[in-house]
């Protein structure tokens, strides 16, 4: 044989000018027909170009030449493999192992096949071989790695393959692989860095960026997360998952417009009940109901048991009045949720059978956690809201010059009355059981102190108080007998304790079909004899609009007396 030519030939091959090599392959055999080491090296060139069928008859002659050669059993085994022949691939690599028991390659690739059969332990035990015989085999490790994320053995597949990106850090497919398990793990620097590593190997991964910018939500750092969004849809511009992505992070920065646009866009290629829930919800807060309508019962179409697809339903009908579809998906959604006690109470509310004494305290936080980027454009400017200014002018009129004064503000929300008051206090208190609520206020900087907690026990915690507000509260209490106690407890002597009711004719309050509570004249006027207040004023206003419908109710002062 031509060594040199021979030489030649494995350096084009090694260096992958397959064509090159080929050409001198065929001129050695044309010499050389039965050298099994030319045959073999024939038999794989012809694998990786995808002529399996001519490298199995290569090999095969190699194998006829030389049939004790592990080599050969090992190369057969692998275009076997690809040509799906995976019971005689591994008659073959067990020969091989045979015949090399210390070969880590035979031991990988047999531990490869019995994965693909469902072999988990004997996969496991070869893998673990091959890494016992060849302590840096990276490719091995990463194998290892998957068998293990199977398994369900994240933490032991982690290790598995930081070893293989230490070993191979250009082994992008493991990098991906690591930074998904870390991702998974919630370690969200390491899956960053993983992720950032694999970006570098494969450019403009659109997966990559995407996963980036989910990282970047989840740390709050959503500016830097619409970038790697953007990135996505630069390479693809119809990738469904990055507009969600970008839709659900403008949705956290109250860019609905924004919002709504990418979630338009999902829609339009991959349909799917959360993006038709996204923008039903948006269109429900800009107050265009029946689109809001149209897109939750898309979702309902697509996902039937869909629970907040029938609340925002049932939320949506409440809110134009058509309350026998509203109780019908609020009474879908009790199934879905049977013990579910704000969805009970919405229903009493709806069906008016009574019994409720107080809004469930995680309605009011959910509600108010959800409205809270809206709360104060919507009740000042489509609901024409009132009651802040109605108190201030009433109360300030009280108050005369006085500049020293303990503050508490019940139900602060976003602060609008604590903005009228504040120079009257030496120290304003805001009280709100809505975080989102009191996250908003607290950037405004109006109040002294700032609680999130139900309104009823922080109250039962102060004293020498001398002014208590609750403007548009109390249609979240049906009983008022605690609270009228407890402010009178707080209060210093001749302090204040100035609200707005909803107006109610008879009984002593009710649940109304919109979830509040209203209260009637002669139910304050008996709280406050029972609890030793004067009544200082007492007038009936207006409170809101809604739906181009004034909402009328009390305004009460009263003094500790």
């Amino acid at each position: 044989m031509n060594s040199e030519l021979f030489q030649l030939a494995l350096s084009y091959h090694q260096g992958g000018l397959l064509n090159q090599a080929e050409q001198i392959y065929q001129q050695l055999l044309e010499q050389n027909p039965n050298d099994s080491n030319i045959l073999h090296l024939y038999g794989i060139l012809l694998s990786q170009k995808g002529d399996y069928a001519q490298s199995l008859k290569f090999i095969n002659h190699a194998l006829d030449s030389e049939p004790d050669s592990a080599t050969f059993h090992n190369s057969l085994g692998n275009v076997l493999w690809y040509l799906k022949n995976y019971d005689e691939a591994i008659i073959h690599y067990e020969r091989s192992l045979e015949l090399n028991p210390h070969s880590p390659t035979a031991h990988n690739n047999l531990g490869n096949l019995y994965a693909k059969h469902d072999n988990d332990r004997k996969a496991l035990q070869h893998y673990e071989t091959a890494i016992e015989l060849k302590a840096d085999y990276a490719e091995a490790y990463y194998n290892l790695a998957i068998l293990l994320i199977k398994l369900d053995r994240q933490e032991e597949a982690i290790i598995a393959l930081e070893k293989t990106v230490t070993l191979e850090p250009q082994f992008a497919e493991a990098q991906k692989q690591l930074a998904q398990l870390l991702l998974e793990t919630n370690q969200l620097e390491k899956a960053l860095y993983h992720y950032q590593e694999r970006l570098a190997l494969v450019h403009n991964d659109v997966d990559t960026y995407v996963n980036i910018g989910g990282i970047l939500v989840k740390q709050g750092e959503l500016p830097k997360a619409l970038e790697y969004f953007n990135k996505a849809l630069a390479v693809d511009p119809l990738h469904h998952e990055a507009h969600y992505n970008l839709g659900s992070t403008y949705l956290s920065l109250q860019k609905a417009e924004e919002a709504l646009k990418h979630f338009l866009q999902c829609l339009q290629h991959q349909p799917d009940a959360d993006t038709f829930f996204n923008v039903g919800a948006i269109y429900m807060f800009k107050d265009r109901y029946l689109d809001a309508i149209e897109y939750f019962k898309a979702a309902l179409d697509m996902r039937p048991d869909f629970l907040d697809a029938h609340v925002n339903l049932g939320a949506t009908y409440l809110k134009i009045e058509r309350y026998d579809e509203s109780l019908s998906h609020y009474r879908a959604a009790l199934k879905l949720d049977p013990n579910s006690t704000e969805l009970q109470y919405i229903i009493s509310a709806l069906t008016e059978e009574g019994g409720q004494t107080k809004t469930p305290p995680q309605f009011v936080k959910n509600l108010f956690d959800q409205y809270a980027p809206y709360f104060e454009t919507h009740l000042t400017k489509c609901l024409s809201y009132q009651g802040h200014k109605l108190l201030f002018n009433s109360v300030s009129a009280l108050l005369g010059t006085r500049h020293d004064l303990t503050i508490v503000d019940l139900g602060c929300g976003t602060g609008l009355c604590g903005e009228l008051f504040k120079d009257y206090a030496k120290k304003l208190i805001g009280i709100d059981i809505s975080s989102k609520m009191i996250e908003l206020t607290q950037a405004k900087n109006i109040y002294d102190e700032l609680l999130v907690e139900d309104l009823t026990t922080a109250i039962s915690h102060m004293h020498h108080i001398d002014l208590i507000l609750a403007a548009d509260v109390f249609g979240y209490f049906g009983d008022l007998e605690d609270i009228f106690s407890r402010s009178y407890a707080a209060l210093n002597e001749g302090g204040y304790f100035a609200f707005t009711v909803e107006k109610l004719e008879e009984k002593n309050y009710a649940l109304q079909k919109s979830t509040r509570f209203a209260h009637s004249k002669a139910y304050i006027y008996e709280l406050s004899n029972k609890n030793s207040f004067k009544i200082l004023q007492e007038d009936e206003v207006q409170l809101r609009v809604q739906r181009r419908t004034p909402v009328f109710g009390y305004l009460f002062i009263l003094q500790k007396s």
